[in-house]
């Protein structure tokens, strides 16, 4: 199951003035999207990914000016806090399947180890560098091969406050936590806290990939009309 968290989006309205055409202004909707691994430093995703990786305690990767897909820059930063709490998992937590249908495709080096943390420690991380009137889709997978987290559970904060999801992360083979129509806050971040609780039987956490997706807004079809109608105008009074 994926677990969808919907938050309001802004309306926003985007044009594009030509003084020679209009045809070029319905402009295709586009969107970004950055894949982070998170796990061992002997573990790292090769290719288009970000990795978040440490040993033990060890966080090697405070800060992540991340990549997207096609392997270009994005201007975002992934920022790691583990001054309350975090480390790696090793080898023996590692889970290797089978792994939710929304991440087919995913190379198991992202999905087989983790970020964990055990209750009461928490991690925080902070996406910074967004851009006002675009919305973000955040999506996040956990899994251990032993032990667990009954209850781990991420809360993200972004301009409209904040949602949480949770989901037991041992042997995990659906789940899959998805937040949309996020947006920026006043500091143009959106922050995660990576938290878990201790039941008594399955109390570590796992954080294994994340999936960000930046959604450009499109024009609206009224200001589209709009702006074409302007166009017509300035055809018309160069003929005249």
């Amino acid at each position: 199951t994926i677990t969808n968290m919907t938050m309001k989006p802004n309306s926003v309205m985007c044009s594009l003035i030509s003084s020679t055409s209009f045809a070029l202004l319905a402009s295709p909707a586009f969107a970004v999207t950055m894949f982070v691994d998170f796990g061992r430093t002997d573990n790292q995703t090769v290719g288009n990914f970000n990795n978040v990786h440490g040993s033990g305690t060890t966080l090697e990767t405070p800060s992540v000016a991340l990549i997207d897909s096609a392997g270009d820059s994005t201007g975002l930063t992934l920022t790691t806090d583990f001054s309350l709490g975090g480390s790696f998992a090793g080898t023996g937590a590692d889970y290797t399947g089978p792994y939710p249908a929304s991440l087919s495709g995913q190379p198991s080096s992202a999905l087989i180890d983790s970020m964990f943390i055990r209750d009461p420690a928490s991690t925080s991380l902070t996406l910074s560098g967004l851009t006002p009137g675009t919305t973000y889709t955040i999506s996040i997978y956990g899994a251990r091969g032993n032990n667990g987290g009954a209850n781990t559970e991420w809360t993200l904060t972004d301009g409209s406050g904040p949602s949480s999801a949770g989901y037991d992360v041992f042997n995990n083979a659906t789940e899959v936590a998805t937040f949309t129509g996020l947006v920026p806050d006043g500091s143009n971040e959106i922050s995660i806290l990576y938290t878990t609780t201790n039941d008594g039987s399955r109390p570590t956490g796992g954080l294994n990939f994340m999936e960000i997706t930046s959604n450009v807004a499109v024009p609206e079809p009224s200001s589209l009309v709009l702006v074409s109608l302007a166009g017509l105008g300035l055809l018309r009074r160069k003929r005249s």
